[in-house]
């Protein structure tokens, strides 16, 4: 016979009075497969165990609970990254329907290194001092995402080895990416719900504006 796995979903919700009460006891609790589901209502995640969650290079899904409200993270008075992703993460690991806004840190809202997670249906706004995303040494997928009114490059990209896929994003007019290091990364619109496994075009850059867009 073939062993039965049964994937688990956790509850959080912002006031602490869901199943786990903080994002990252969930996380830490959480197996390869399982959804880590957050409740939209009743305020923003802050705090310690909902700032700096350290993923662990689990292949799980942070997303929102279905209960009619849109997961929030703030960090107006003291500078952290949201999210951790950088023990080797692929692209089964998945941060999806997740607001970011008034981000601090110059180290990026989400940090990457050495991953490859995907990002999706995501919404950016008002990263002051830093980027949104800081990718290195890895190759995300940013999927669907809305990058809005950041002073610093919505997405930094440090690092030749990674070339970061950005698929039907929104971006205002702002200088949006920067890369260091040999970085780059490829804009793709072409309406798909999933990237193909392939990259379809790529795209070296220094700091600045998006250069070109590919099909």
């Amino acid at each position: 016979m073939f062993p039965i796995y049964l994937l688990a979903i956790l509850y959080v919700s912002p006031d602490g009075s869901g199943q786990y009460p903080t994002i990252q006891s969930a996380v830490d609790a959480a197996l390869d497969g399982d959804e880590v589901h957050l409740s939209g209502l009743g305020g923003a995640y802050e705090g310690a165990g909902n700032w700096e969650v350290d993923l662990q290079g689990k292949a799980i899904k942070i997303k929102p609970a279905g209960d009619k409200g849109f997961p929030q993270f703030f960090c107006y008075d003291a500078p952290h990254t949201i999210f951790h992703i950088d023990q080797g993460e692929g692209r089964t690991t998945v941060l999806e329907g997740l607001y970011f806004g008034t981000i601090l840190t110059a180290q990026g809202t989400i940090k990457i290194q050495g991953s490859s997670p995907t990002i999706r249906n995501c919404f950016f706004y008002g990263s002051e001092t830093g980027p949104a995303i800081y990718c290195k040494d890895g190759d995300p997928y940013i999927v669907n995402c809305t990058l809005s009114e950041n002073d610093s490059p919505y997405i930094l990209i440090d690092d030749g080895v990674t070339c970061v896929g950005l698929w039907d994003c929104a971006l205002d007019e702002r200088d949006e990416i920067g890369t260091l290091n040999g970085g780059c990364y490829r804009i793709i619109h072409n309406g798909m719900e999933e990237p193909p496994g392939r990259p379809l075009a790529e795209k070296s850059a220094s700091w600045g504006r998006i250069l070109s867009a590919y099909r």
